[in-house]
């Protein structure tokens, strides 16, 4: 029951019901005339329980251990070297790959944005320029990949060395048409400047939360489809200033299965439920506008959470045009210590005719 509209129709954009409300007021003076005989609360799906007791989780404060020079992380198929670039060899299967079978765009597999940035991010590892990636500037989703078949799709990371530690990496693919057809001449598909030193520290602080959070539900019969390995995002409290998002960290090998985690650098799947947060933003408050990321500014990536813990994310609205809306956010752990920060996500609106990923 929801006595305000503006609640009401809040509520409802994350899939809650409500009975009317003169049958909710019906039931409580039922319970009033009856004395209160029973203290309870009917909870009728579990995505209501937010905050549910769960068992301690120990913190791991650092960011992801430093590689040895040239490892390879679980994405990584080959390497070939020529002078100094390297090219890095990497086979996506979307009938395999956990976060290519969870993770659909009209029902076909689409490789998200922020795995994407793991290619890339991998591919720099394994080239042997540096021991382990913590930020990565100007990443752009040049054309997106995706599988209008079940054919497999090899990704060539180019990775050459540039000024001052930075890297540019550039993730190379034929197009493929929906018939399954490749292009005889392979594009840019994504691409970045990888950092290979340490990066600045996070200095933000989490600001208090107003109110209680409002239940996240994914929706199963939109355009984008997150399987149950990406939906990390529990709750949402949406203001002026951006918001705030409640994540919960998940096992990281659960979406990498079945390659494992070995050598991975970014939480896919809580960067992806804060992007989702971002996206629920633009759909709620600003006019059902559905839109998918493009591109990110900066990342840094300085902490990981523990398998289980409860994590918040701060978001900040930038600016929007009728193409794109841009945020920043931070993720910040249970004891809120910040463990990544994304400036400047570009989020651009998805035309209706933008059915046949490349």
């Amino acid at each position: 029951m929801a006595s305000r509209p503006e609640s009401r129709f809040v509520l409802e954009q994350f899939g809650m019901r409500f009975m009317p409300l003169a049958e909710g007021v019906g039931r409580f003076m039922t319970e009033i005339e009856a004395g209160l005989p029973e203290a309870e609360v009917l909870v009728t799906e579990p995505v209501f329980c937010l905050d549910t007791l769960s068992t301690t989780v120990s913190h791991a404060h650092a960011a992801a251990p430093a590689a040895p020079t040239g490892s390879r992380g679980s994405l990584v198929a080959a390497v070939e070297k020529a002078g100094s670039v390297a090219n890095v060899a990497i086979v996506l299967d979307p009938t395999t790959d956990r976060f290519l079978l969870e993770h659909l765009q009209h029902g076909r597999p689409l490789l998200p944005a922020v795995m994407g940035a793991e290619l890339l991010a991998q591919a720099t590892i394994a080239a042997g320029v540096s021991e382990r990636v913590e930020e990565i500037r100007d990443f752009i989703v040049e054309r997106p990949i995706g599988f209008p078949t079940d054919q497999s799709r090899e990704v060539r990371v180019e990775i050459e060395p540039g000024a001052s530690g930075t890297i540019t990496a550039k993730g190379w693919a034929t197009v493929r048409g929906g018939g399954g057809r490749d292009a005889e001449v392979p594009r840019v598909h994504v691409a970045a400047t990888v950092f290979t030193g340490a990066t600045e520290p996070i200095t933000a602080r989490l600001d208090d939360m107003l109110f209680p959070w409002n239940p996240m539900v994914y929706q199963d019969d939109g355009p984008m489809w997150h399987g149950p390995s990406f939906r990390t995002l529990s709750g949402l409290f949406l203001d002026r200033s951006g918001g705030w998002g409640r994540l919960t960290a998940p096992d990281a090998d659960t979406v990498a299965e079945p390659r494992g985690a070995a050598g991975w650098t970014i939480p896919a799947a809580m960067l992806d439920g804060a992007i989702v947060g971002c996206a629920v933003y633009s759909f709620v408050l600003c006019g059902k506008r559905v839109e998918v990321p493009v591109r990110f500014e900066r990342l840094r990536v300085v902490g990981r959470a523990a398998t289980g813990e409860k994590c918040t994310v701060r978001l900040f609205f930038r600016s929007q045009d009728p193409q794109q809306t841009i945020y920043d956010f931070v993720i910040f752990g249970v004891d809120g210590r910040p463990l990544v920060a994304v400036d400047g996500l570009h989020l651009a609106v998805l035309s209706p005719e933008r059915r046949g990923p490349a």
